[in-house]
C-alpha cells in the first residue's frame, strides 16, 4: 500500500473520530436533561401519593417544561391538572378585640411560615390535620387546629387576636345587704355564749373551792383524794365548756356571713340564763 493511501486513511480515521466525539458531546446535555425530567416525574408522583401536594406540584412543574421529552412532559402536564383539582386552598383573616380587620399577621403552617401578611388571597396547602399559628405584634398568638380535605377550595379561616381579660378577684363573703341573721345563727351563737358564760362560772367555783380546800387541809396535807378530784373535775368541766362555746360562736359568725334572712321577716330573740355548771336558752323564733 502506498504512502499516499496510508495518509488518506489516517486522515479519514481522525475525521470520523472527531465527528463521533462531537456527536457524543452534543448528546450528553440532552441525556442529562432527560434523566432530570424522569426523576422529577417520579418524585412528583411519589409526593402526590404521600399527600404532599405542594411538593408534588413543584416537581411536576419541573418535568412539564418544553426541554423535557414529549412523553414525560405530557404525563407531568396531566398530573398537574389533577393536582389543581385536588389541592385545597385557605383564605386567612384576623380581627382584633374590637372587631377590626388585622393585616400585619404572620401565619405559620405546622411550624413553617406560610404567609407574612394577610391580603385576602387563597393559599394552597396540603390536605390532612395541621396546626396554624397566627401572630401579630402586641397581641398573644392564636393557635388553630384544622382537618383540611382534598379538593376543599377557598375555605375561610377567621380568628380573633386579643389580650385575655384579667381574672377578677374573688369577692369576700359578705352578708346580704337586705338580710338579717337566720334563726339558726341566733341559736348557735346563743348556745355558744351560754357555754362560755357557764365555763366562766364553773371556773370561778373551782377556784373558790380550791382556795377553801387549801386553807382547811391543804397546808397540812390531810386533804382526801376525793376532795382534790372534785376540784379538778370542775376545772375539766370549765375547759370543755369554754372550748364548745368558742367553737359555736365561730360557727355562728360564719353562718352570719354566708346566710341571711329577709329583713322584712321578724327577727328571732334569744335569752340566755347562765347557772352553775350550765345555762338555759329561751327565746322566740
Amino acid at each position: 500500500m502506498s504512502a499516499v493511501l496510508l495518509r488518506q486513511l489516517c486522515v479519514l480515521s481522525v475525521a470520523a473520530a472527531l465527528i463521533a466525539g462531537a456527536r457524543d458531546a452534543a448528546a450528553q446535555p440532552w441525556k442529562k436533561r432527560r434523566d432530570e425530567c424522569i426523576s422529577a416525574s417520579e418524585d412528583g408522583q411519589l409526593a402526590k401519593v404521600k399527600g404532599q401536594l405542594r411538593a408534588a406540584r413543584e416537581k411536576l412543574l419541573a418535568c412539564a417544561e418544553k426541554t423535557c421529552p414529549g412523553a414525560i412532559r405530557k404525563d407531568c402536564e396531566t398530573g398537574l391538572a389533577e393536582l389543581e383539582r385536588l389541592t385545597p386552598t385557605l383564605v386567612f383573616g384576623a380581627k382584633d378585640g374590637a372587631g377590626k380587620d388585622l393585616v400585619d399577621v404572620k401565619v405559620s403552617f405546622d411550624g413553617t411560615v406560610l404567609v407574612e401578611r394577610l391580603d385576602g388571597k387563597a393559599v394552597e396547602v396540603d390536605p390532612g390535620q395541621h396546626t396554624l399559628v397566627f401572630e401579630t405584634p402586641g397581641l398573644p398568638p392564636h393557635e388553630e387546629k384544622l382537618v383540611i380535605r382534598e379538593g376543599e377550595k377557598a375555605r375561610v379561616v377567621l380568628v380573633t387576636l386579643a389580650k385575655k381579660p384579667a381574672a377578677a378577684p374573688k369577692p369576700k363573703p359578705t352578708p346580704p345587704a337586705d338580710a338579717r341573721p337566720t334563726t339558726a345563727t341566733w341559736v348557735v351563737g346563743g348556745v355558744g355564749a351560754a357555754a362560755l358564760a357557764g365555763a366562766g362560772i364553773v371556773g370561778l367555783v373551782a377556784l373558790q373551792k380550791r382556795s377553801s380546800l387549801y386553807d382547811s387541809c391543804g397546808k397540812a396535807g390531810t386533804c382526801s383524794e376525793g376532795e382534790v378530784d372534785s376540784v379538778y373535775r370542775l376545772y375539766d368541766v370549765s375547759y370543755v365548756a369554754a372550748g364548745v362555746g368558742g367553737a359555736l360562736l365561730a360557727t355562728s359568725v360564719v353562718m352570719y356571713l354566708t346566710t341571711g334572712k329577709p329583713a322584712n321577716e321578724e327577727r328571732a330573740s334569744v335569752r340566755v340564763s347562765p347557772w352553775l355548771g350550765g345555762a338555759s336558752v329561751s327565746g322566740r323564733f
